[in-house]
């Protein structure tokens, strides 16, 4: 590689301007400090990966129209670009670019079904590989990274300690977690990891001066610090081992190859050691450096079902779906109770994330480009001045190696980013004369700038789409129904792949019983990942909802061949069977799904339902007792809410012995009383039971809650005033509703006073309780007054036509 040797022998600084495109060093690595601060402050946003991505797209659009316009200019000036001249040609860049380009033929011929992050992640990355590569000098492009790297880390590292310190102004400041401007801890390690054979360079002398000294020495130890407070084990592996191949080359480039030979077998046999401990705590042993035996456990699981995938799904072939799509008909129940049933987007893996992207044979062709790469990059003779550069660049590419065998930095854009500069650094440094073509240069800057323009435009549409339903989930949060309606909506209009948003879409508009929309939008998440079983068994219950019980079932079916044990098809299975009164069969699925919600209250309620419609009385109101009160200790009032109805519902019975425990612990827990009872009265039958409004109202008031005990009781003695009206007693009904009315401002007990009083010939009376009806504010229907037997004979009357007409104003029927 005699054109390797002549370029870096020769070094020239960064402010030199004897190129017309020496800025290109420069360019990439300042886009990088951008991608990796970048961030948007929003809570409950799904990643910052999108924005990343966005920015990078955006960034090296610039850059390569940049490098277009200058490459130009140069032609048309006769100017001689002192360059490296043959990165398009190169196989280890051309390759890369090739994949990438079949992985987005594939995911675009999926349909909404494919997910573009990745490809565009890729092709932008890539695009600023190209960038690099083209330095003619190759430390240059190497000090150049260096510098973006070590004030990405600083800047990251900086910002980790002031939210240790609990001073993040942030939505998400009170955490505490050192997520920096990458959203996780694990993300914000992982570049922090990769980041610091950089810096290390810069701090011994590998830049041009004592600020690069000390902007490298104070960012590899800011990155110290973040990798500490982060406590992700694997990527405190991951910088040790790159720093240790950083040094074992070192010491091999300089000749003193026993000392490199015996670090090199000393790191070989720690990390077989590490293997060993890892396998250990996957076992369920606990090693404390390890970390947690279950997140550990996790990563065992997934990839186990990942071997399965391999015989099953044709992988020597790119897949167009997701791993988030295709893993649900793979995943193993005991992963999915360690994971307290979160979905899983990533094999934490990188590897097997580039193999379902790639196909088996994409993925060893990329990890064959690797390893050739790091074969060029170290065979430089002994003593060669490019040692420190070669190092620090195979530093980088270690940390990302071993990150990636346990999580999936490859995935996230400032790693990403960071891992594709290194390899466009080592092109750089060592250039080949052994290229596959020799295209014109400036087609393919204007071709790339071109393509990668084209691609904001749908990357622009995911980040809306993110940023729309962070801004839904925050409305649901504060009880802004039609706000968050609307964000979901604009969401799923912004992106055709946005599955979260259809889905949580249709799901809140399940709930509030608009169920032909709800099933517009879960079907339209159902074509987007099938494989989701949650979006098959929330569609499943819109369709029961609407009594297509048939295509309801079909649909359920089809999700539990796929998975048989997932517990949101057997709790919806389950309510299939409350909804055909098979109480056993419901009990058995939600049973069986408790197993895996363990963690969700809400099942031990419809379990509590389910007992009540199998077993009345008895037995099954002991439970349901026994659930709600645990409900109540937990504060979980919403879902003591949604829960009692339904149960009275199942079982009407319940409602002595739900009142007689208000009654019990009223004294002592006041607020779990009132809270009680206030369900229990949304139910149609507490609401027409009189003993049990009387005996909730005299639990709110002597739980302090004074006006809802009262209105209980005026509901109560309005029921008394109508229950005695229609038996005749109309004296009787009159002075319960006398009583009834100041308590619970209902028109009707007005309305049973007047019709009492009509009957007792006491017309003007009988008018007066009409506008007390009318002045409650609840208003009343004029026509229905008119066609009442017993009202409607009080007319004409001039003060009842003033009162129905004014009703007729406020009732909005288009009277005068």
């Amino acid at each position: 590689m005699t054109s390797a040797s002549a370029t870096s022998s020769n070094p020239r600084s960064l402010g030199s301007r004897n190129s017309a495109l020496g800025a290109i060093p420069a360019g990439p690595a300042i886009l990088l400090v951008a991608v990796a601060w970048v961030f948007i402050p929003a809570d409950q946003l799904p990643t910052f990966d999108t924005l990343k991505t966005l920015v990078l797209l955006i960034g090296v659009t610039v850059l390569s129209a940049a490098a277009a316009i200058r490459r130009t200019s140069a032609l048309t000036r006769g100017v001689a670009v002192h360059e490296n001249a043959t990165p398009d040609g190169d196989p280890l860049l051309l390759v890369p670019f090739g994949l990438v380009v079949v992985a987005l033929i594939v995911t675009g011929s999926a349909g909404p079904r494919g997910s573009l992050e990745g490809p565009f992640l890729a092709l932008g990355a890539l695009a600023a590989t190209r960038l690099l590569a083209s330095t003619s000098d190759g430390r240059a492009a190497v000090v150049a990274l260096a510098r973006g790297a070590s004030i990405a880390a600083l800047g990251a590292g900086t910002y980790a300690i002031v939210q240790r310190a609990g001073l993040d102004p942030t939505p998400w400041g009170a955490r505490s977690q050192v997520t920096s401007t990458f959203g996780n801890t694990s993300f914000a390690a992982e570049f922090q990891a990769a980041a610091t054979p950089f810096a290390l360079l810069l701090a011994f002398g590998g830049g041009r001066g004592r600020g690069d000294r000390m902007l490298g020495g104070t960012a590899a130890a800011l990155a110290a610090i973040h990798l500490v407070l982060a406590q992700s084990r694997i990527d405190l592996v991951a910088v040790v081992a790159a720093v240790a191949i950083a040094a074992t080359y070192l010491l091999a480039a300089r000749g003193r190859r026993k000392a490199a030979l015996g670090l090199g077998s000393t790191l070989l046999a720690s990390g077989g050691v590490l293997a060993m401990l890892f396998a250990h705590a996957a076992g369920g042993g606990e090693i404390p450096f390890i970390g947690r035996s279950d997140t550990v456990a996790i990563r065992t699981h997934i990839w186990s079902s990942f071997a399965a995938m391999l015989t099953e799904v044709p992988l020597w072939l790119p897949q167009g779906a997701p791993f988030v799509d295709l893993y649900p008909a793979f995943r193993d129940a005991a992963e999915f109770k360690l994971s307290i049933a979160r979905t899983v987007t990533t094999p934490h893996n990188d590897l097997m994330g580039l193999t379902l992207t790639l196909g088996v044979a994409g993925a060893l062709t990329a990890l064959a480009c690797a390893l050739l790469l790091v074969r060029r990059l170290i065979r430089a003779a002994p003593g060669s001045s490019d040692a420190p550069y070669v190092a620090a660049t195979l530093g980088c590419m270690t940390a990302l190696f071993v990150s990636a065998l346990a999580s999936s930095p490859l995935t996230h854009g400032a790693t990403a980013l960071l891992g594709a500069l290194a390899w466009g650094a080592a092109l750089a440094l060592r250039p080949t004369t052994r290229t596959i073509w020799a295209p014109e240069r400036v087609f393919v800057d204007w071709g790339l700038a071109i393509a990668l323009g084209i691609a904001i435009i749908p990357a622009l549409g995911i980040v809306r789409a993110d940023t729309f339903v962070a801004d839904a989930r925050s409305a649901l949060a504060k009880g802004e129904l039609q706000r968050a309606l609307l964000a979901y909506e604009v969401a799923a209009a912004a992106d055709a792949r946005a599955h979260d948003a259809r889905h949580e879409l249709g799901t809140l508009l399940h709930n509030e019983h608009e169920f032909e929309a709800a099933e517009q939008a879960l079907r339209s998440a159902a074509l987007i990942r099938p494989g989701s079983a949650r979006t098959q068994a929330n569609l499943a219950r819109t369709l029961l909802a609407q009594d297509r019980s048939a295509e309801a079932r079909q649909i359920l079916e089809a999700g539990l061949a796929a998975c048989s044990w997932h517990p949101e098809l057997l709790t919806t299975r389950a309510q299939f069977a409350l909804s055909e009164g098979r109480g056993a069969d419901a009990v058995t699925d939600f049973t069986a799904a408790r197993e895996y919600l363990a963690h969700e209250p809400r099942i031990d309620a419809l379990i509590a339902e389910a007992r009540l419609l199998a077993e009345p009385g008895g037995a099954g109101h002991e439970f349901a007792l026994d659930v709600l009160k645990d409900l109540l200790e937990r504060d979980d009032r919403a879902q003591v809410a949604r829960s009692v109805p339904k149960m009275l519902r199942r079982d009407p019975s319940l409602l002595p012995a739900l009142v007689a425990t208000a009654r019990r612990l009223v004294s002592a827990q006041p607020e779990h009383a009132a809270v009680l009872v206030a369900a229990a009265a949304e139910s149609p039958v507490a609401r027409a039971d009189v003993g049990f409004l009387e005996e909730a109202g005299a639990v709110l008031t002597q739980a302090g809650w004074t006006d809802a005990g009262s209105r209980f009781t005026g509901r109560a003695l309005g029921l008394r005033a109508r229950s005695a009206y229609d038996r005749g007693e109309n004296e009787r009904a009159v002075r319960f509703a006398q009583k009834a009315g100041p308590r619970d401002p209902d028109p009707e007990h007005y309305l049973v006073m007047a019709r009492a009083l009509a009957r007792l010939d006491q017309g003007h009376a009988a008018v007066e309780a009409v506008g007390s009806a009318a002045a409650t504010g609840r208003g009343i229907d004029p026509q229905a007054v008119r066609a009442d037997p017993v009202l409607g004979g009080l007319l004409p009357d001039d003060a009842l036509e003033l009162i129905l007409r004014r009703a007729a104003k406020l009732h909005g029927d288009g009277q005068e």
